[in-house]
C-alpha cells in the first residue's frame, strides 16, 4: 500500500512548493550517499537534489508529463532536476541547497537552453556544468517511486552517469 500522500497538485509551481518544504539533506564530500524513493523522501521530509528530482518527476507524471530528469555533470558534485514541457517551453522543478537552481519557469524553447540556464545559475555557487543528459524514469523499475529502502541496489547514480551526455 502506497504511503505517498494524494496532494492534489495541479501545476509544476505547486510541485515546487512541495519540494521547497523538504529540508536539504547534505552528503559527504566522498559521495558516500544514498538516494531515496519518492515515498521515503516524503516520509523523511528531506532530500538531496536527486531525491527531489524523483519526487518532482513523480508528481509531474501524475499531471500527464513524462517523468524526465535532467542530469548536469560538473567539476565536483552534479545536479539533477525534473523537467517538463508546456506550450510556453521547457521548465524544471527540483531541490537544491541553492534557492535559484530548483524551479525554472517553462520559457526555454529547447532542453539545451534549459540546461544552460540551470547551469549558469548553478555556476554562481559551484563549478561550471560541462555536460547534461536527459533520463526517462518511466523506463526504470517502479521502486524509484515506492518503497522504504534507499535505491542503493538500483545504483541510480551509475545509471545517470552511463546515459548519453551532451555538451552545454
Amino acid at each position: 500500500m502506497s504511503m505517498i500522500p494524494d496532494l492534489k497538485l495541479s501545476t509544476p509551481e505547486e510541485i515546487q512548493s512541495v519540494l521547497d518544504t523538504l529540508e536539504y539533506r547534505y552528503c559527504k564530500i566522498d559521495r558516500n550517499y544514498y538516494v531515496n524513493s519518492v515515498e521515503r523522501t516524503l516520509k523523511e521530509g528531506n532530500a538531496l537534489c536527486v531525491d527531489g528530482a524523483l519526487v518532482g518527476a513523480y508528481f509531474l507524471s501524475k499531471l500527464g508529463y513524462p517523468p524526465l530528469l535532467i542530469n548536469l555533470v560538473l567539476w565536483g558534485p552534479g545536479h539533477v532536476n525534473a523537467i517538463f514541457r508546456t506550450e510556453e517551453g521547457w521548465g524544471s522543478v527540483g531541490k537544491s541547497q541553492y534557492s535559484d537552481t530548483g524551479y525554472t519557469a517553462p520559457e526555454y524553447p529547447t532542453v539545451f537552453e534549459l540546461a544552460r540556464s540551470i547551469g549558469e545559475r548553478y555556476r554562481k555557487h559551484r563549478s561550471r556544468p560541462l555536460l547534461f543528459s536527459i533520463v526517462n524514469m518511466a523506463k526504470w523499475p517502479i521502486e524509484w517511486v515506492f518503497g522504504n529502502e534507499n535505491l542503493e541496489e538500483f545504483d541510480i547514480n551509475a545509471f545517470l552517469s552511463s546515459t548519453r551526455h551532451f555538451d552545454i
